[in-house]
């Protein structure tokens, strides 16, 4: 404690620091100000070549502390939370307007045709050999159609059981 009192008091320390950076912005937006296009456009794909890379470590660092919260966790809380995110997954399934659940499952279907062709690939099966003509438009078509044509056949199948 000081011989006058002045513990209560705001530091000249904070404020002159707040000064500092007041007067630093101001000469940051004056020097701005001041560049030339071909400067700013420099200037800014700097900034956002190191913003970018922040958010890429943030990331990276997120991703890791998941990754060790999920691990760290017992068999019982993991069942916990898996069936916590399953019904979330439900629910935001279920508010789905037809549209919505139409893309989605259009999207799903696609690749997962793509996951089977890609797999064929790697297999070296004959279908592969015969679709590598194709451009990848095609592919995806050819291959939802019959994923497609699959699925009425199991539905119809299906139906024809329950009878």
């Amino acid at each position: 404690m000081d011989d006058d009192g002045s513990e209560n008091k705001p530091s000249k320390k904070s404020h002159s620091h707040e000064d500092q950076l007041a007067s630093r912005r101001m000469k940051d937006r004056q020097r701005y100000a001041s560049m030339t296009s071909e400067q700013r456009q420099i200037y800014n794909s700097k900034r956002r070549e190191q913003y970018h890379r922040q958010n890429e470590t943030s990331r990276h660092r997120r991703r890791e502390r998941e990754r060790q919260r999920y691990h760290a966790l017992t068999s019982e809380s993991a069942k916990e939370r898996n069936a916590r995110r399953a019904k979330l997954e439900r629910e935001r399934y279920q508010r789905l307007t037809p549209e919505e659940l139409e893309a989605k499952n259009r999207q799903r279907r696609e690749r997962a045709a793509m996951a089977r062709q890609k797999k064929s690939e790697n297999r070296g099966d004959g279908a592969s050999v015969e679709r590598s003509d194709l451009d990848k438009d095609e592919v995806t078509a050819a291959v939802v159609e019959e994923a497609t044509k699959a699925a009425v056949e199991a539905a119809e199948k299906a139906e024809s059981v329950e009878i």
